[in-house]
């Protein structure tokens, strides 16, 4: 019996472990107050440009969260 799985065994691919490494990314809380969001300005010009105003305030806060400059 031993013969017959050292047999079997013989016969079966190596199996290679790859060892990679990878940047792990932690989530970091920030107490920063989140902005008003704007409201509805039917003028589209404008509403773009609210909306842009909003999104620069985002930003700023989110790299000051994360430590950018």
């Amino acid at each position: 019996m031993t013969l017959l799985c050292a047999g079997i065994m013989g016969c079966a691919p190596r199996v290679t472990t790859k060892i990679e490494y990878r940047d792990v990314y932690v989530p970091v809380k920030c107490n920063a107050p989140v902005p008003e969001r704007p409201a509805y300005n039917p003028d589209p010009v404008m509403g773009v440009l609210d909306i842009l105003e909003y999104v620069e305030k985002l930003e700023l806060i989110i790299k000051a969260c994360t430590g950018d400059k």
